[in-house]
């Protein structure tokens, strides 16, 4: 059994790499969404009109970058992943203590909440 410092120090390690595996797929998710995606492009449909090297290489090189994206596509959804077990983890290892709170939906509309004073995890 541990005790409740180690508890509180294994807790705000759990915390802690949530927050940096969160913060990266919202980084890779960003860049995502700002990358153009060629494969839709007319240069990628009509590259066969380009003499047969240069037609070549870059359809080799937008192959690549089309591979390159579902990288980032695979390492978004392995994010997602890790923060499913860490949630599990972080929801076995914390002492809930619950708090009520009300947020804000609109100009005169709030909805009321559950959340855990230690991990911020929301109960309905």
């Amino acid at each position: 059994m541990y005790s409740d410092q180690e508890s509180n120090s294994f807790l705000n390690f759990l915390l802690l790499f949530k927050d940096a595996v969160k913060h990266n797929s919202i980084v890779v998710a960003e860049q995502l969404d700002a990358l153009p995606d060629f494969r839709d492009d007319n240069i990628y449909k009509t590259r066969h009109l380009c003499s047969s090297e240069i037609g070549t290489l870059l359809g080799t090189l937008l192959d690549q970058y089309s591979m390159n994206i579902e990288r980032y596509n695979d390492i978004v959804d392995g994010d997602k992943a890790i923060m499913k077990e860490l949630n599990k983890l972080i929801d076995d290892n914390c002492s809930h203590e619950w708090d009520t709170d009300y947020i804000d939906i609109g100009m005169d509309t709030s909805d009321r909440i559950e959340y855990c004073t230690h991990c911020n995890m929301t109960r309905l």
